[in-house]
């Protein structure tokens, strides 16, 4: 598989490639901007095309290659039928079997109620949007069932899938649920996780002081954290932590087969899906999908965040299908940059903090060198480090072999990475106490990894702890 893995600060949206859009989200902002600046009167002049045939009878037939010729029937049966209705009351009554029975389509300005010329946009923009799944559909690119497909490099000709980076994607779920993005969910439940000995959630992961750490991330969103949920009967709270850990295992954490990896992400899919569309169980055809739904706070994700969650889960799965017609599965991680970036601390250290492309082209075969020679524990001055991120292949077993766990294995020991309970005694919130010294960190660190890594200090204690003066 060839493609790129991009953080937001390199790539705001993958949506749109070379030779044509890779998103849903795409196909829907150009049909919106299509007829954002057109006026009342050119719409109506598009839905009033009637003629007479010569035995009288009227010709239905739409000027906009985009409006089907049903749509202009129904309005002229509308308007001159027995029902009789007016110009507005027909067009809201099309406008409204834009959806599925039993929905109430978004307004086309959000939070402001439609007028009439806004209702005639709707339906255009509605029309445009469909006629466009439909002619891309007719070329081999379904975006009636896939809310991203990968495009085919017109170079190589191979098909190049463009991600985000999964840890970065999974830092900013971690500040959703800190700053309560979410509206249905209730964030005080963190408060009594963070007093459970056994979540292994730390003060420090659940205000964010780290907000580039993965650690602290996986902290907040663990399964030790959905066990301490469901104990408390926070059951919403537990689900939305479960679905986003279980997406974060499937594609950073070992023991799991391409199944549960693939039911994983789908069980994501599917919980973003219920907001966005909910009548996707019923009716699994984007092309029914309300385009006036904002998609900026659906689970408390940004657009930006739901675009690139969603394009991750569906190239991971168009991937996963072609595995027998290549004949290997794609590595889990390889949607992640954290390989990437420890590539070019090797390069900053060669090459300083800001250099050239002609410099990196010179530096490159050191630089290879090096970092193979960093990566080689035959070595006797090879970099040993703890994270199996960056230590050999050969040292663990695939990452779809499931080891044997017992049912009492502790869980400070035990063998998958992701269900490991770490507790960090300095800044555990479960051992308040009050009128408690600040004590010294063991193993201060340097300077520069203090200014990466703050050293904080003992959770605040509770009001109701605190002594009164």
């Amino acid at each position: 598989m060839t493609g790129t893995v991009t953080d937001g600060e390199f790539c705001s949206l993958r949506s749109q490639g070379e030779t044509r859009p890779l998103h849903l989200w795409q196909l829907i902002h150009d049909a919106k901007e299509s007829v954002s600046r057109c006026g009342r009167k050119t719409l109506l002049d598009k839905l009033e095309q009637v003629g007479v045939d010569p035995d009288g009878r009227p010709i239905v037939r739409s000027p906009d290659p985009d409006v089907p010729d049903e749509l202009i029937a129904q309005l002229h049966e509308l308007r001159n039928g027995a029902n009789g209705m007016s110009l507005e009351d027909a067009i809201t009554f099309v406008r409204g079997n834009l959806v599925p029975a039993g929905y109430s389509p978004y307004p086309f300005r959000r939070d402001t109620p439609e007028s009439l010329l806004d209702k005639l946009r709707s339906i255009f923009a509605t029309c445009k949007f469909r006629a466009t799944v439909d002619y891309w559909k007719e070329r081999g690119v379904d975006f009636s069932m896939y809310l991203y497909i990968p495009e085919v490099d017109p170079v190589t000709g191979e098909e190049r899938h463009d991600r985000g980076d999964h840890n970065h994607l999974f830092r900013r779920a971690a500040g959703s649920i800190r700053q309560g993005k979410d509206p249905s969910l209730n964030f005080e439940a963190f408060d009594e996780v963070v007093m459970d000995s056994l979540s292994g959630l730390t003060h420090a992961a659940l205000i964010g002081k780290r907000k580039q750490s993965l650690v602290d991330a996986e902290r907040l969103i663990s399964s030790h954290v959905v066990s301490s949920l469901r104990r408390s009967g926070h059951h919403r709270e537990a689900r939305h932590v479960e679905l986003l850990t279980q997406w974060h295992e499937a594609t950073d954490g070992r023991g799991l087969t391409q199944l549960q990896r693939c039911k994983y992400n789908y069980q994501m899919l599917n919980y973003l899906l219920d907001e966005w569309m909910p009548w996707h169980v019923d009716t699994y055809d984007f092309r029914t999908i309300d385009i006036n739904r904002p998609v900026d706070c659906i689970r408390g994700f940004s657009r930006e965040t739901l675009v690139e969650m969603t394009t991750n889960i569906e190239s991971q799965e168009h991937r996963r299908r072609q595995n027998h017609e290549i004949g290997y599965a794609e590595h889990p991680r390889a949607g992640g940059t954290d390989d990437l970036e420890t590539f070019f601390s090797i390069a900053h250290r060669y090459l300083g903090l800001v250099f050239s492309l002609k410099q990196f082209k010179e530096k490159w075969p050191k630089l290879v060198r090096e970092f193979c020679k960093r990566m080689d524990n035959t070595l006797p001055f090879y970099f040993f480090t703890l994270n199996e991120r960056f230590r050999g292949e050969d040292d663990y077993p695939s990452f779809d072999d499931c080891p044997e766990i017992d049912d009492d294995v502790d869980a400070a020991h035990h063998p998958l990475r992701l269900h490991r309970l770490r507790i960090n005694q300095r800044e555990d919130g479960s051992n308040l106490s009050t009128g408690r010294s600040f004590l010294a960190a063991r193993h201060k660190g340097s300077l520069r990894q203090q200014l990466h890594r703050p050293v904080l200090g003992p959770p605040p204690v509770p009001h109701h702890m605190r002594l009164l003066p």
